[in-house]
Formats: C-alpha cells, sequence, structure tokens
C-alpha cells in the first residue's frame, strides 16, 4: 500500500489500492471486480468514466445538476428509488469539476440510504491532497497536473471492493509509441506557451490536438491493465502537490474576488484545475480578447458532450463555459481577466 501511494502513509480506512496507467482502465477494473449492476452518474460526465462503466456492462441512469453543477440530490434520490437500486450493486458517480467539491456529504446519506457505492472522481484535484473521505473509491490522475503521459491511482475504502491488482508489477506499460504521442502532444503544448506569433500558435494547437487524438484513440479502445510509466513516476516523487495545490487555490479565490457575478459558476473557491467562468453567449468574444492579454483559455466540451438535451443546466454549462488556467497568474495578469469580464 505505501508503494502504491508514494508520499504518505495511507489512513487507516483504506483498504485497499492500485497504481495504473489510465484512469477508464482503473474504473473498468473497480466496477468488474464490484460486479455493478447499475451506475447513477452526472449528465454531464467525461468519456474517460462513462466508456468504461458501459464496457463492464452495468446500465448507466444519468441524473441532473444543479446550476452550480453540484449533484440534484431530488433528482438522483427519484432515480434510485425508481431503479429499485437497493437490489442489485450500484454504483454513485460524483465528478469534482476543475477540482470543485461536489457536496460529497449530501450524497453519503443517499448512498447509504440504497445500499450503493459512492465513487468519487478526483481527475481534477492534485493527487494525494484531497481525500473525499465520504467516498468510498476515489479516482486520481498524474497526468493532469504533472506533463507525463500516464498515471492513475484509485483508493477503495470498501471492503466489498477490493481494487488491488494481482501479480501488478508483471503489468506491461502502454505502447511506446502510445507513449510518445503524448511527449508530442505535450511538447506542442509548451510550444504554444511560448509562440510569438498567431500563425505559429494556431500550427501548435493543431499538433498538439492530432497528437493527443492519436493517444486518446489508442486508450479509450483498449483498456487493458498497464503499469504506470518510470517516467510518470519519477516526476510525481519530486513533485509538490500540496503546495501546487496551495498556489492554485490562492489564484482561484483572487479570480474569484474579481470577477463580476454573471461570469461566475460558484461562490466557492476550491478549484485546483482550472477556474470555470460563464460567458453569457459571449464565449468566442471572451476568447479573443483574453488570447490578446497572453492567456489561453479552454474549455470541457469535447469528449464530454453526451448530456440528454432536456438537461438544461448542463447544456448550458457546455454551451457558454470557459476554463481559466490557474498557474503563474500575476496580480497584473488577474487584474487584466478582471477587467475584461467587466466590459464584455
Amino acid at each position: 500500500m505505501l508503494t502504491v501511494l508514494r508520499h504518505s502513509q495511507p489512513p487507516s480506512t483504506i483498504t485497499s489500492a492500485c497504481r495504473l496507467a489510465t484512469g477508464r482502465s482503473a474504473v473498468l477494473h473497480m466496477a468488474r471486480r464490484y460486479k455493478t449492476a447499475k451506475v447513477f452518474m452526472p449528465s454531464y460526465v467525461p468519456r474517460g468514466v462513462l466508456q468504461p462503466m458501459i464496457e463492464s456492462g452495468a446500465q448507466i441512469i444519468f441524473y441532473k445538476l444543479n446550476a452550480n453543477m453540484s449533484p440534484n440530490i431530488f433528482d438522483l434520490s427519484d432515480l434510485l428509488a425508481k431503479h429499485r437500486a437497493k437490489e442489485c450493486r450500484s454504483i454513485i458517480v460524483s465528478i469534482h469539476f476543475c477540482g470543485l467539491n461536489p457536496g460529497l456529504s449530501r450524497l453519503r446519506p443517499i448512498a447509504d440510504e440504497f445500499n450503493a457505492l459512492l465513487f468519487s472522481d478526483c481527475a481534477h484535484c492534485p493527487p494525494m491532497t484531497q481525500n473525499s473521505l465520504d467516498a468510498d473509491v476515489i479516482l486520481y490522475s498524474v497526468n493532469k497536473f504533472l506533463p507525463v503521459p500516464d498515471g492513475a491511482i484509485m483508493l477503495s475504502r470498501m471492503a466489498t471492493c477490493d481494487v488491488t491488482v494481482p501479480d501488478a508489477l508483471l503489468m506491461p506499460p502502454l505502447p511506446p509509441h502510445i507513449l510518445s504521442y503524448y511527449r508530442m502532444h505535450i511538447a506542442a503544448n509548451i510550444a504554444i506557451a511560448k509562440a510569438d506569433s498567431k500563425a505559429s500558435l494556431q500550427d501548435f494547437v493543431v499538433r498538439s490536438d492530432a497528437f493527443y487524438d492519436k493517444y486518446y484513440d489508442h486508450i479509450d479502445k483498449h483498456m487493458s491493465l498497464c503499469q504506470q510509466s518510470e517516467e510518470s513516476w519519477q516526476a510525481e516523487l519530486i513533485t509538490d502537490f500540496e503546495q501546487l495545490s496551495e498556489e492554485r487555490l490562492a489564484s482561484a479565490f483572487d479570480l474569484n474576488e474579481t470577477l463580476p457575478d454573471p461570469a461566475r459558476l460558484t461562490h466557492e473557491c476550491d478549484y485546483t484545475f482550472a477556474f470555470p467562468v460563464l460567458c453569457n453567449g459571449r464565449r468566442g468574444e471572451i476568447s479573443a480578447q483574453l488570447n490578446l492579454i497572453g492567456v489561453m483559455p479552454s474549455a470541457l466540451v469535447a469528449r464530454w458532450d453526451h448530456c440528454p438535451v432536456e438537461y438544461i443546466h448542463e447544456r448550458r454549462f457546455i454551451d457558454d463555459h470557459l476554463l481559466l488556467p490557474l498557474d503563474g497568474l500575476s496580480v497584473e495578469k488577474l487584474d487584466q481577466i478582471a477587467s475584461i469580464f467587466n466590459k464584455v
């Protein structure tokens, strides 16, 4: 277990753990080990969680989110009762969108009432900095925070869901050419940060997307268990995730204080992956203005855009949000960002 966690001694509540190359293979591994029959998940969810649950053979039931992207407890409770969740092995999926805590304390009583496993996707939280004490199984993703090609950590606090991987050291890593695709994706992203013209910037964006698509196509189709790469392990060893989390939270707090209310998704500021903002129908204009001051926002749309049309809060977020980077934001840059939103 200590080898799995690397940085700190595991809390006594952890009963099993595993380290793998990809999060989706870990999710599939968990669903199969738990013999999952039904999965209740947000209607706005990454393909990396949705696809392995489908692959496991479980029935997928989407529940609605509130305007601030927190779980709609009433809808979830109704669905659990309607689908008779108590009578089979069920999983409730909770997503930490951009690192925002989805209110696990409100989900815990529901999971207990319906005898369901509460799974917390913490891919958008720095590894091992947020324990999600109310969840039964937690997933962290190393390459969401480090420039490495892989790395997933899964922890279980549920004795009936043992996520241990027998003979883990005998597993192969991801194929070398697949790891190379991700390295080239990283290299293109570094070039984007250093680009000195709009033309070269666009060229590197195309390269970054192309290499990532090649990497993604493989891990999406091949979810067999693979070892985390050595370079990912080594990078993780020398990274202070607590400090990284504190720095990003400080930037999130400053953005939360300076941005106008219409742009803010919530008044909470526990974001650690990126800072989500609403653009009120002017996403293209705002994105262009941010580019002019050297800020390149992104969006969680590709491979997330599969929620029912009638889910209005989720659809609005997909169509209208941007994610602001949280690393290295100076006071001057924060003021410039706030000025753009206040004007637009």
